[in-house]
């Protein structure tokens, strides 16, 4: 497999960037932090795309938000153009996760072979994957050397071990095996299934929960179903008594009915009954009304106990809360932002402390230094070809300069008089527009009083007013428009300003007359015999000019070389430039800063006076005891509400009580003259006889009456204990259920991990198949890249230890005792080892992609592992990217051919 180009529509800072490859080395040099890892995690972004492997939802992988486009996050994606034996590919995909697109075209036939790739359930086409066999992670595994390859233990023998799974796979079926994910899936599983029973959240501990609950409550239920029985029996034990006393009270009922037979004469008794009764709810009612007015006296007097000091609302306390919230709030933002403001402020004045005399130099110096040096170059061109050529003919310069400034000098004249013009007519438009403006709103008064009191005679002024107001916005736009012009014209005139000074400062004069007299000596300095040392005179003077002029802002001004000192003024010109946008920035900041702390200021005054209001309001700020208040004036809200309930049923109650008391205080003189005439009959015995049997006729029915209570306070409870026990029968089938469920899940679980046991004695079994195999690379490497030092490589299957063997004594010494670059470098030809064994295997020659994985090899290291590397440039693609020359230089002094690519600051 070979990578030919790449293309990134949009990936991290890569924007519209294509990059090709060839075969052999490809050297990607750049510095840190420009893009070399963004470019390889770009290629492996588009061959895979952007979506987790191994999930059963479709999340995004951990680098999706890292590399979004800067500013352009539609534009996610790119296409990758590569090669797998004879046949070409071009893979396009956008990687925005919610809008993913990928197309395969064989370039090679000239066809969409999207289609032959169909989606699976998670709607992933896995294209490269059913290409090579590879998943995206065996594939960086493989092919991807890092800085960070050399990782900890723990993490190599893990990658080596889905690697070799891979190898085995291949040797002994032809096809992959990835154990790891399935040891993966079966220790996912266990997990859902769960370990402690405790463990609420999983099946296992949650059934085991569940299992120990119901098994509580079905106790608790039987307990209930006993206590049922006993209740039930006694219930029949009552019913028994019940019926003794129902028969012993009709015996009594029977004598008093006899003795009432006797005394029927006797009808005033009767009438004394009656008269009892009426009394009895006389002084019920009375009783009641008098309660009520007790009971409305009781609130009136908590009333007044409650009274607050201040009526206050729920809406003032709520108020009153928030204002004092944010007046805390804004008080510290005041504070933070003044801090801000004087820290600003004291780097302003260190800043212009530090640069004062690059601030201090005049805008047109460097220009004239500049023009200074033009000079001197000509002169010196002058003096050394003893030539004059039409160009160079300083005579003609100058008069063509005056020319220009005579046509620049007539158009400012021109431009000052359209100025005066537009001026003008601006001035006399503006006259007057204040009375129009004042016109309009008196009339829109008018126009608002009469729309209230004269509905029709409003149409009139309302018209008027928006035909002014439309003229007044005509007039605006027009002398918006002359306004324009004016400062176009202004633009103009300051523009022709700058070209007539770029002119004077080119021949280091301050105006017009003074160009004149320059030009005439340039003519006298033609014509006389001594121009060449006034020339020189000139020239000389200039130098210490220039000279002069840089040691005020340089310490050390080098030797004179026009081309060095005009390069000089030009950074020096640079800097003053850069300086005074980075002061007008710090200015920037401090006035929106300051105006921010004005806004603020003005809203915290506000929130202030409202608070004002209210401690001038209440004659108090303290929060409490307004909530006090405010608390009383609820409570006292609720009695009035109440003592208005009892008003009403009192006023029900007064009308009637004078005519109550009356009627009780004659029906008890009535009684009472009824009882003297009965006492009179002589009948005292039978009467006692009457009240005796009553007497004992209450007491049976009062224990009729407890008997019977009880015993329906007994079935109640029956009934309620009957209720729960009825749940007894279904709950115990659900317990069997979940003891069987709760076996069926440990058996399972026992399954899996005895299923997780033999895959793990498979993996060792892995490693001891594809070993051989593989060391018989790995150890042609080793000798190579050590340079003979050490030969083969092993593994000891007791101590689980890899050692080397050192060729000149058949020493064998464990990796941990050798030197971290030796480490690395026997880890890197493993690496190698694998490559190379499973590209020799499946016939499938990736492509190598080292990034900065040599920053820590010496020279020597470096030099040797090169030439390994063009070694194994033959048959596969390397793409190697470095921060450094050393890789270029060594590649260069092997007179290596090799791909350069390198990456400029974006």
């Amino acid at each position: 497999m070979k990578i030919e180009k790449v293309k990134f529509q949009g990936f991290g800072r890569l924007i519209d960037k294509t990059f090709t490859f060839h075969e052999g080395i490809n050297l990607i040099e750049a510095k840190n932090e420009v893009g070399k890892s963004t470019l390889v995690q770009g290629i492996f972004a588009l061959l895979y795309g952007e979506k987790k492997e191994g999930l059963k939802t479709k999340r995004t992988t951990n680098w999706y938000e890292k590399y979004k486009p800067w500013g352009a996050t539609e534009q996610y994606g790119g296409e990758i153009t590569y090669s797998i034996g004879s046949d070409k590919y071009c893979l396009y995909r956008n990687l925005l996760i919610h809008k993913d697109i990928e197309q395969l075209t064989h370039l090679t036939r000239g066809e969409d072979w999207t289609e032959r790739f169909p989606m699976d359930k998670k709607k992933d086409r896995l294209i490269l994957e059913k290409q090579l066999g590879l998943s995206g992670d065996l594939f960086r595994q493989i092919t991807f050397f890092t800085t960070y390859s050399l990782v900890p233990a723990q993490k190599k023998d893990r990658t080596e071990t889905r690697v070799l799974e891979k190898l085995r796979s291949l040797l002994k079926k032809g096809e992959e095996v990835d154990l790891t994910t399935v040891k993966k899936k079966l220790e996912s599983e266990i997990q859902e299934i769960g370990v402690k029973k405790d463990a609420r959240q999983k099946p296992y501990g949650k059934l085991y929960q569940e299992i120990n609950e119901l098994e509580k409550r079905c106790k608790e239920l039987e307990i209930a179903y006993q206590q049922q029985k006993k209740e039930e029996a006694r219930i029949i034990e009552l019913a028994r008594e019940c019926e003794k006393l129902y028969e012993k009270q009709t015996k009594i009922e029977k004598q008093a009915q006899r003795l009432l037979e006797e005394v029927q004469h006797q009808k005033n008794q009767l009438e004394i009954e009656k008269l009892i009764i009426q009394e009895q709810a006389l002084k019920e009612r009375i009783e009641q009304a008098h309660q009520l007015i007790q009971k409305r006296d009781q609130l009136k007097r908590e009333r007044e106990e409650n009274q607050p000091t201040e009526w206050i609302s729920l809406e003032e306390v709520n108020e009153l809360r928030l204002t004092l919230r944010e007046y805390k709030e804004k008080q510290l933002s005041l504070n933070e932002q003044l801090q801000k403001i004087e820290k600003l402020a004291a780097e302003q004045e260190k800043y212009k402390e530090r640069n004062d005399k690059l601030i201090a130099m005049k805008v047109e110096e460097p220009e004239r230094m500049l023009s200074k040096l033009a000079t001197y170059e000509k002169w010196e061109y002058k003096l050394f070809h003893h030539k004059q050529e039409n160009e160079d003919n300083e005579r003609t310069w100058i008069e063509k300069d005056m020319k220009l400034v005579q046509q620049l000098q007539q158009k400012e004249e021109k431009i000052r008089g359209q100025l005066d013009e537009k001026w003008a007519k601006i001035q006399t438009e503006d006259r007057g527009t204040d009375k129009w403006w004042a016109l309009i709103a008196g009339t829109g008064l008018i126009t608002v009083i009469l729309y209230i009191l004269a509905p029709w005679i409003w149409l009139v002024t309302g018209v008027f007013t928006v035909f002014c107001s439309y003229w007044l916005w005509r007039k605006k736009i027009h002398k918006d428009e002359e306004r324009k012009k004016l400062m176009e014209l202004q633009l103009a005139l300051q523009n022709n300003q700058v070209e007539q000074k770029k002119i004077f400062y080119t021949w280091q004069v301050e105006n017009f007359l003074d160009l004149l007299e320059k030009h005439t000596k340039i003519k006298k300095r033609e014509q006389t015999l001594q121009g060449k040392q006034l020339i020189e005179e000139e020239m000389e003077q200039i130098r210490q000019e220039v000279k002069n002029w840089l040691s005020d802002y340089v310490d050390k001004v080098p030797v004179f070389d026009v081309d060095k000192w005009e390069q000089m003024i030009i950074r020096l010109k640079q800097q003053r430039e850069e300086i005074l946008q980075r002061l007008f920035d710090y200015q920037a900041t401090l006035s929106f800063l300051q105006k921010q702390y004005e806004k603020e200021q003005t809203e915290y005054h506000d929130l202030g006076r409202t608070i004002a209001y209210y401690q001038n309001h209440y004659q108090t700020s303290d929060l409490h005891q307004i909530e006090k208040w405010f608390e009383q004036s609820e409570r006292v809200r609720k009695l009035d509400l109440k003592i208005d309930e009892l008003e009403e049923q009192i006023e029900l109650f007064a009308y009637d009580l004078p005519d109550w008391e009356e009627e009780l205080k004659i029906s008890q003189k009535t009684r009472a003259e009824l009882q003297a005439q009965w006492r009179s009959l002589g009948k005292e015995n039978l009467e006692q006889r009457l009240l005796d049997l009553e007497k004992e006729r209450q007491q049976v029915l009062k224990q009729f009456q407890e008997k019977e209570k009880e015993k329906a306070n007994l079935e109640g409870q029956v009934e309620v204990l009957r209720q729960k026990t009825n749940l007894l029968p279904k709950l115990q089938t659900e317990l069997k259920a979940l003891k069987s469920e709760w076996e069926s899940l440990h058996y399972k679980r026992a399954a899996m991990e005895t299923a997780l046991t033999v895959l793990d004695e498979s993996v060792e079994e892995v490693q001891e198949n594809i070993m051989p195999y593989l060391l018989s690379y790995a150890t042609r490497w080793i000798y190579n890249i050590t340079e003979g030092k050490y030969e083969r490589i092993f593994m000891e299957p007791q101590e689980k230890e890899w050692k080397v063997v050192v060729p000149e004594s058949n020493e064998q010494k464990p990796i941990e005792q050798l030197s971290t670059g030796t480490i690395d470098q026997i880890y890197f030809a493993l690496r190698l080892a694998m490559l190379e064994l499973y590209s020799e295997m499946t016939k499938t020659f990736l492509p190598i992609i080292l990034d900065d994985s040599f920053v820590h090899f010496d020279y020597d290291r470096l030099q040797k592992t090169l030439q390994l590397l063009l070694q194994l440039a033959k048959s596969h693609q390397i793409i190697l990217c470095t921060c450094q020359k050393r890789e270029r230089e060594l590649l260069d002094k092997l007179k290596a051919n090799y791909h350069l690519i390198a990456l400029q600051e974006l």
